[in-house]
């Protein structure tokens, strides 16, 4: 590995080992034991905030694919209350990677005081403290990582637990493991794919072309929607770079307008596009003509993930938009893993408490 003087805080070492992270999650999620059996459950609440979030999105994203047909209803809850309308056919899985997120531990508390199903995925913390007193059953992850970068504890770790727990039927649980072995082997396949720092890497390439510009990202509302959401979360926190991004079909009915002034808008706006073969038919016919529309004025760059199985798709879309924002915080001189602002607005709402 080539070392990068930005990369303060070795970024590229957790990209370069994200498939030993990925092993190691599926191993901590076969040895997970839980006695309850939850085959009653047909609603998901996740409970957590950012990086610790995007397990949920992602489990929504699966579970909405085609080839999953599943009929579980995925919610996930960012802030201090629970939904007012959950059932007893309800499960609340409280994720949060340090433990000590204050609006997931609001959430935990509600649901205990209101005797609500409750499975725990932290690495320590205030979390599993409480869930060890209260014995709330609780998969725990390594700590040590930035919450971003524990993706595949977060959202493994998630899918065995549903596994486990039998919210998952027998066939969805084995066709679950099935992609996730091929995601590990899809990931540890193209590691040092994204590692060269020439035009022949892919997110090398694509960072370069988008730096100093605004990426504004595409997908369809299922299946990649998710994907998207890491992009821009990935840009925002590891670049320091704005990011945009909607949905298809929903942005052909607003959004696209804004793009198409008397005379076109900023040249710094370029439009990535995550697309899937399982995309509905009429959404990839829309991609497109938008896809038409749009390059008379402006950079339009496409990226479709991999793999048979849905998760592996969506892990090689995931992966190489991580190695991406690196390559852009990089150009932007930035270390990918500090996150100042964000603690800096920690430390101002820690002296405003309630």
């Amino acid at each position: 590995m080539l070392t990068i003087k930005y990369d303060i805080n070795s970024m590229q070492e957790i990209l370069h080992n994200f498939h030993l992270q990925f092993k190691h999650a599926i191993e901590i999620g076969e040895s997970f034991e839980i006695d309850t059996s939850y085959e009653h459950v047909r609603e998901i609440v996740i409970c957590g905030m950012g990086g610790s979030a995007l397990g949920g999105n992602l489990l929504n994203s699966y579970l909405q694919s085609p080839s999953c047909k599943s009929n579980l209803r995925v919610r996930v809850n960012k802030g201090y209350d629970l939904p007012h309308n959950i059932s007893a056919n309800s499960l609340i899985i409280i994720s949060s990677y340090s433990g000590n997120t204050e609006e997931t531990l609001a959430t935990m508390e509600s649901a205990f005081d209101n005797d609500l199903s409750m499975i725990c995925l932290t690495s320590g913390g205030k979390v599993m403290k409480f869930a060890n007193s209260k014995k709330i059953p609780c998969l725990v992850i390594p700590g040590g990582f930035q919450p971003r970068c524990a993706i595949a504890y977060s959202f493994v770790g998630l899918l065995y637990i549903l596994i486990k727990s039998k919210v998952f039927s027998a066939e969805l649980s084995k066709s679950t493991i099935a992609g996730l072995s091929e995601a590990h082997e899809l990931l540890k396949r193209v590691t040092n794919r994204y590692e060269s720092h020439d035009f022949s890497n892919p997110a090398f390439k694509a960072a370069n072309d988008l730096f100093r510009s605004y990426p504004v990202i595409y997908s369809a509302d299922t299946i990649t929607d998710s994907i998207n959401l890491r992009w821009q979360a990935q840009i925002h926190e590891n670049a320091k770079s704005p990011a945009f991004g909607s949905y298809l079909p929903e942005m052909n009915h607003n959004e696209i307008n804004a793009w198409f002034a008397t005379e076109p808008n900023s040249p710094r706006f370029k439009f990535i596009f995550l697309r899937d073969k399982e995309d509905h038919p009429r959404v990839k016919i829309r991609f497109e003509a938008i896809k038409e529309m749009l390059s008379e004025f402006y950079d339009v760059y496409e990226f479709y993930g991999t793999g048979n199985h849905i998760l592996a798709r969506m892990f090689d879309l995931m992966y190489l938009g991580d190695w991406l924002s690196y390559y852009l915080a990089v150009l932007n001189k930035q270390d990918p893993i500090s996150i100042p602002v964000i603690n800096r607005l920690k430390e101002i709402l820690a002296k405003h408490k309630i």
